[in-house]
């Protein structure tokens, strides 16, 4: 009896070891995975920021498609967006839109409230209908025909529309959007977009129908999708990662750049970087996994992205009257030197707020 006691000690020892082991790989996975990622949307959210640059004097650029990069966040959103709904035991719309806002609002709401009073008040072009519609996160989305004082944002706004359609549609009929919704939206949308001659940089509306925020249901569908492959059928081995990783980096590189890869190329290419990104792991990724710099810098992505508009429009009135030595440099440095400040105002406000209601 002793001897069978420890023997089954032991196998239960062995399972314990062997549970950790594998929890302790899907973590190190997950994480090299999200710094990976991460490096990306740091890239991509400079891209466009450099992308915007060149709408001011001397600001030209070696971009060429930039705006695509919104494509990735786009498809990224949707994915995680997806890989949330499956981690949920229960699923309401509305605890979705309270995280979501919970999240981006503050840092949103901040740097709509400076554009509003620089670019409306200050500047005497201040419209109640377009300010009220900004702060609402409605701009380009069709509810209001209206945009915004902080332009950028209008894909803030979609995202979020287009996340709070898709959550709720997957709430009541998952495999209904899964199967038929998701791809009739993918192709529909992409013929439509890509058929008009304009390709996706399309703005405007048809009726009510906002072409940006079809933009951003499109996308978010594709990345849905993707999620849905990847947890359900897909796993990588390394070599395969990296070498999807490689020539998806090439093509999207030369798409934005160049005109050799045209939209739907580019499309791709992001599509198989997140594929690579999220469906196995490779020596980039691991690499990656202890990259302090990435993890500090990935914190303030979303930051830069929300501050670049207000100095896009004050760059270019200063620009026209004052020739800017090195105007690109400049812009960066202040850009990121007014993120910082702005990124911790905002996060003692909500210090002290949270600390109020606790």
């Amino acid at each position: 009896m002793p001897v069978q006691h420890t023997e089954k000690q032991h196998t239960v020892k062995q399972y314990t070891e062997k549970q950790h082991t594998e929890k302790q790989h899907t973590e190190k996975r997950k994480k090299n995975s999200n710094l990976s990622i991460e490096l990306f949307r740091i890239l991509f959210t400079f891209v466009i920021v450099i992308h915007h640059a060149s709408s001011f004097p001397g600001g030209d650029t070696c971009l060429r498609h930039g705006y695509l990069c919104v494509e990735f966040f786009f498809i990224l959103a949707g994915f995680f967006l997806y890989r949330s709904f499956r981690a949920e035991k229960e699923h309401s719309t509305f605890a979705y839109l309270k995280k979501r806002l919970r999240r981006l609002y503050p840092e949103y709401l901040f740097a709509a409230l400076v554009c509003i009073l620089v670019l409306g008040v200050l500047n005497r072009e201040f419209d109640l209908s377009k300010a009220v519609n900004e702060l609402l996160m409605l701009q380009n989305t069709g509810i209001f025909h209206l945009g915004g004082y902080n332009f950028p944002c209008w894909y803030i706004s979609c995202m979020m529309v287009a996340g709070l359609l898709i959550y709720s549609f997957l709430s009541v009929r998952e495999n209904e959007f899964l199967k038929i919704a998701a791809p009739l939206l993918a192709v529909g949308t992409f013929t439509f977009l890509m058929g008009n001659g304009k390709g996706l940089e399309t703005w405007g509306y048809m009726g009510p129908v906002s072409f940006p925020l079809l933009r951003g249901l499109n996308d978010m569908s594709v990345g849905v999708l993707l999620c849905a492959l990847v947890m359900d059928h897909v796993k990588l081995s390394e070599t395969v990662s990296l070498l999807l990783e490689i020539v998806s980096v090439i093509l999207i590189f030369l798409g934005l750049f160049t005109d050799f890869s045209g939209e739907m190329v580019t499309v791709t290419a992001f599509l198989v970087l997140i594929l690579s990104l999220t469906a196995g792991e490779n020596p980039v990724s691991r690499a990656l996994s202890e990259n302090r710099v990435i993890a500090f810098v990935s914190n303030y992505s979303y930051t830069l992205y929300l501050n670049h508009g207000i100095l896009v429009k004050i760059f270019q009135v200063v620009g026209k009257k004052v020739q800017i030595p090195c105007v690109i440099g400049v812009y960066l440095v202040l850009l990121i030197i007014y993120s910082l400040i702005t990124k911790k105002i905002v996060d003692t406000i909500c210090g002290i707020l949270f600390r109020e209601k606790a």
